[in-house]
């Protein structure tokens, strides 16, 4: 009787474990394709990703990727550069920006919309297959984009 009630408790543990997700914290960027990719970080550079309580602050480092949703902040004296759809991005010093989800831009590929919150930003926008890519900032006072 004992043993019986020992294997049932093992079998609800083993289909709870299989039905449980693989991580209870899982963001969307786990579940998303990454639009980008930190290329280098000077001194010192945060991504925040997620939302709300679920926010994680991660040290930005070169090779990390970038999602939708992820917000970049520079200490002084630090830059971060990453590419988005090839085209290349410096985000200077004490400066914040957000990657928003996907632009209105008509294009044959979604692209993702860059929030310029704080500080400054240098592209340099890289074709693609001879074609444009799009690109779209945005800041507190104008609205950028570029074909």
């Amino acid at each position: 009787m004992k043993t019986q009630k020992i294997i049932f408790k093992l079998m609800i543990m083993i289909v709870l474990l299989f039905a449980a997700p693989a991580s209870a914290q899982e963001t969307e960027a786990d579940t998303e394709m990454p639009v980008g990719e930190i290329i280098s970080v000077e001194n010192q550079a945060t991504i925040f990703r997620g939302q709300d309580e679920q926010e994680q602050e991660i040290k930005a480092q070169a090779k990390l990727p970038v999602f939708a949703g992820d917000r970049i902040v520079t200490e002084e004296n630090s830059s971060v550069n990453f590419s988005i759809n090839q085209s290349l991005f410096k985000l200077g010093s004490s400066s914040e920006m957000a990657v928003d989800d996907y632009s209105d831009i008509e294009a044959e590929e979604e692209t993702p919309v860059i929030q310029l919150v704080l500080g400054f930003l240098h592209s340099v926008i890289n074709s693609k297959d001879g074609k444009a890519s799009l690109s779209e900032v945005h800041t507190p006072t104008a609205v950028a984009g570029v074909r």
